[in-house]
């Protein structure tokens, strides 16, 4: 075989293993869910009024995505994602009802 063969055979399959290691990822990245995911989970479960949130300390389902999330994120990523579901209450009270989950996670 000359060496244009051998080389060329090498990039396809550099190619595939490429394109399975990148569907691997994708269905990884499918099962786990998005931080956007789980902001709107969070915020659809959110039962609020425009001052503050009222179940947070009451409901189980907060709870289990909570728990979830500290599974799939990081901390620094955790927190974001809880603010972006606070934030999209447009409650006044954010940063008490931020500090309410906050103990719920410690």
């Amino acid at each position: 075989m000359k060496r244009t063969d051998i080389e060329r055979r090498d990039r396809d399959l550099k190619r595939l293993k490429k394109k399975e290691d990148a569907q691997e990822r994708r269905e990884e990245k499918s099962t786990s869910g998005s931080s956007g995911d789980y902001t709107d989970k969070l915020f659809h479960l959110f039962f609020y009024t425009d001052e503050k949130i009222c179940n947070i300390n009451q409901s189980l389902e907060i709870l289990k995505i909570i728990e979830e999330m500290k599974v799939n994120f990081p901390e620094k990523e955790l927190d974001n994602i809880i603010r972006r579901a606070i934030r999209m209450t447009k409650v006044k009270l954010q940063k008490q009802a931020f500090d309410e989950i906050k103990v719920l996670i410690k």
